[in-house]
């Protein structure tokens, strides 16, 4: 008999809870509440296990292909000091694939099949009993199936059926997000850096096409306030080491974003019944660590190995928890320490840091990337 999986959100986590199911032979349907398949991002850097996980669904050449791999990388000052840096003969280590996020979820999207997502299908509650869940939609329709998974991201409306008010917590920072296609010496391609300021952080990174995706974070306890233009950015990092403001001048001011940094405190339960959270509808966290994205490619590898050996839905959803809910909710807290000592605003708060790095055997960091990408993750077939 076949088994049905509705997935609500048509992100990366949804789109790759999709691929996952359908290679174990699971019939799936996948609702999206805009009305046109986009990601609201700039850049994303994925890193060993997040391309292990693509590797499971069959999907790391094709992305691999859309992207560039970092060669090498360096961590400075906010003057352009190096604290430590990385070269190619540590490429394979570091394990990292810069992409655009569109460039990430096309290739999703198009091997689930864009045809199949149903667009502008907004959840309005979900039900389930002994046989089936039931998706109710806001313009009258109607889905069952034998199991339903929230893909829908921060403020899910499975999330909050499931758990009452699970508010987002603001961070106290905010980031300005970009894409440049600005050619520059100091960024040459495969190349990756992040600077640090008293209260401030700047990366940037090839992703693939001529392109590299920059950010730039800032502390601020009341959010960005209305700081949305490239001068806005400028004010704040115009003075930094080059290419900095070569990278946010050369971006289309149209095309800048600009996001209050969000994560929430843990879910007492991701499972109940038939329905699961998944991604950033479980477990949002601030970008710190860069892990938000590839945890949700984990996620989709381990929902669908977990349904694969266990036909009971309920039973299966409850070991795909036990298997991730740990590991995932280390990276929440994680990146709420790594945004306590990276972006930390006293002077000498930001010496220990700087002289931290410094000093840091280059093994120690290289250690953290093998860690990432040596993460057992199942076959699917």
């Amino acid at each position: 008999m076949s088994r049905r999986a509705i997935i609500i959100g048509a992100g990366i986590g949804g789109l790759a809870a999709g691929i996952a199911l359908g290679h174990i032979g699971i019939d799936v349907e996948i609702y999206e509440q805009s009305e046109e398949l986009r990601e609201v991002g700039a850049g994303i850097t994925l890193y060993g296990n997040a391309l292990k996980a693509l590797a499971r669904i069959g999907l790391d050449r094709v992305v691999a292909e859309h992207g560039a791999f970092a060669r090498s990388g360096r961590y400075t000052t906010s003057g352009g000091r190096v604290m430590t840096e990385f070269g190619e003969k540590h490429s394979r280590d570091m394990q990292m694939l810069g992409i655009h996020r569109g460039d990430l979820l096309d290739c999703l999207a198009t091997r689930f099949g864009k045809s199949e997502i149903k667009l502008g299908r907004k959840l309005v509650e979900y039900k389930q009993d002994e046989s089936e869940v039931t998706a109710l939609f806001e313009d009258g329709g109607v889905a069952r199936g034998n199991l339903l998974v929230g893909a829908d991201g921060l403020r899910s409306a499975v999330a909050r059926q499931m758990h009452g008010d699970a508010a987002p917590r603001y961070s106290g920072s905010f980031a300005w997000r970009g894409v440049s296609e600005l050619a520059h010496e100091k960024m040459p391609f495969g190349s990756g850096l992040i600077s640090f300021g008293r209260g401030l952080q700047f990366g940037a990174v090839h992703i693939g096409g001529g392109k590299i995706y920059w950010f730039g974070a800032v502390n601020d306890p009341v959010g960005h306030g209305g700081r949305t233009g490239i001068k806005d950015v400028l004010s704040v990092f115009g003075d930094w080491h080059e290419p900095v403001a070569a990278l946010i001048e050369s971006t289309p001011e149209a095309e800048l974003l600009t996001h209050d940094l969000y994560d929430r405190e843990p879910l007492p339960f991701w499972a109940s019944g038939r329905v699961a959270l998944l991604g950033d509808a479980a477990h949002p966290m601030v970008p710190y660590m860069g892990q938000g994205g590839c945890q949700a490619l984990e996620d989709a590898v381990f929902l669908a190995f977990a349904l694969k050996f266990e036909a009971r839905p309920d039973v299966a959803l409850g070991l795909y928890e036990y298997e991730r809910r740990t590991r995932a909710e280390s990276f929440v807290v994680g990146s709420r320490k790594a945004q306590s000592l990276t972006m930390t605003s006293t002077a000498p708060a930001c010496l220990f840091r700087d002289l931290g790095l410094s000093l840091m055997p280059k093994s120690m960091l290289l250690k953290k990337f093998h860690t990432l990408s040596s993460y057992h993750l199942p076959e699917l077939v």
